[in-house]
């Protein structure tokens, strides 16, 4: 297994099985609870954040709504959103994030993903990791 993690080759072989197991995942809306948005909205909150800052007038409801329930806090120069004080993620991050956090925790159990998610992000559901 160390041998798929560390070559980038298998690295994105991963990444395809992991989006497939997303998208299987996703598709139940039952079980659909993570925290996470897809890139298109993400970036749409962010813009609402980016128009407020500039003193331009909100024209939505869910605009006023986003920036009631997000906050935008700028990290090594990039716009994050956070809810609770914990982060959102974009659907494009989400491979990257439990990649890192796999390797991390020097190729540990699925629990101890799951602990370090809970602590960075509003809500993780152990449940997708069993689609991986």
């Amino acid at each position: 297994m160390a041998d798929i993690v560390s070559n980038p080759i298998n690295r994105e072989k991963m990444k395809i099985l992991f989006h497939e197991a997303y998208s299987k995942w996703k598709s139940n809306k039952n079980e659909c609870r993570l925290h996470v948005k897809r890139d298109e909205l993400y970036d749409e909150i962010i813009e609402s954040f980016r128009k407020k800052e500039c003193g331009q007038q909100l024209t939505s409801t869910k605009e006023y709504n986003w920036i009631k329930r997000y906050e935008c806090v700028w990290e090594n120069d990039e716009a994050v959103l956070h809810h609770k004080g914990k982060i959102v993620v974009k659907e494009s991050s989400l491979f990257n994030l439990l990649y890192d956090i796999h390797l991390q925790l020097g190729h540990r159990c699925r629990d101890g993903m799951v602990r370090r998610l809970k602590i960075i992000m509003t809500v993780f559901q152990k449940k997708l990791l069993l689609y991986l």
